[in-house]
């Protein structure tokens, strides 16, 4: 479950306290809020991050275009290399965010990895950043996760670079709903009425050129969900993770990926 900003971080805790089977807290400083960041929220975040050995850092990342209430791409890139830094140094996983910058993250990424890349992994979710950043971003240890709102028809080059083993599904509720989905209740409308996660791993099965028996049998085909989204509607988190189990090939969802809000 991601926090965002430092005003999410105490709902996140107390979520995967609540759920702690099958949760696990991920903190970090998304670069739409760095502007709302305290003096002391590095500090903070180290903090949490050693009080939670399991947690992940994230979500972080930059990006350009759209509104502009965002800070500068300077400091947003000044606060994800701190978050990087943290993460490679405790040895826990990213989940990063990229839009329209994709190369200063790259950059940003060599310059803070060990000489190992990030072992502990780094998930970069969305991703739309262009099929020839494959093969790089996945030599630093990135996972590519995809939700409804990725599997349009000009992705599928895009699917079809990204290692089997490094693909990954995402809800990205309530932000990546596909047309017709609503909340709580996360069924994708007409033409089937099945839940939202299948209905993503059919669309990520035909972008791959895979039958989705084949999807299912990846090394790490999962989905989580959204930490806004779960806090609003509780059982609805409930069902996506017993659902997230069932794509990992796993119901106990002994396989799991610590990742992701909006």
């Amino acid at each position: 479950m991601n926090g965002t900003c430092e005003a999410d971080w105490a709902s996140v805790t107390a979520l995967c306290q609540r759920h702690s089977a099958t949760c696990v807290a991920s903190y970090g400083l998304h670069p739409w809020r760095v502007r709302d960041r305290s003096p002391a929220w590095a500090e903070l975040l180290e903090r949490l991050l050693r009080a939670h050995p399991r947690a992940a850092v994230g979500e972080a990342g930059l990006h350009v275009g759209g509104s502009d209430d965002k800070a500068e791409l300077d400091v947003q890139s000044a606060a994800l290399r701190t978050q990087l830094r943290l993460a490679a140094s405790l040895q826990r996983p990213v989940s990063l965010h990229c839009v329209g910058a994709v190369a200063r993250l790259y950059d940003d990424l060599l310059a803070c990895a060990t000489p190992g890349g990030y072992p502990a992994g780094l998930l970069l979710h969305g991703f739309s950043g262009g099929a020839d950043w494959v093969p790089r971003f996945e030599s630093l240890g990135a996972y590519f996760s995809f939700s409804a709102a990725n599997t349009r028809p000009k992705t599928a080059a895009l699917l079809r670079a990204v290692s089997d083993s490094r693909l990954l599904l995402e809800t990205d509720a309530p932000d990546g709903l596909p047309r017709g989905a609503e909340l709580p209740d996360m069924r994708y409308a007409p033409p089937a009425s099945q839940p939202l996660e299948l209905h993503i791993a059919g669309c990520s099965c035909a972008g791959k050129g895979c039958s989705r028996a084949t999807l299912m049998r990846l090394n790490a085909p999962v989905c989580f969900v959204s930490a806004l989204s779960s806090l609003r509607h509780d059982s609805a988190m409930r069902r996506h993770v017993r659902i997230a189990g069932q794509l990992a090939g796993n119901s106990s969802l002994g396989r799991q990926v610590p990742w992701r809000d909006a």
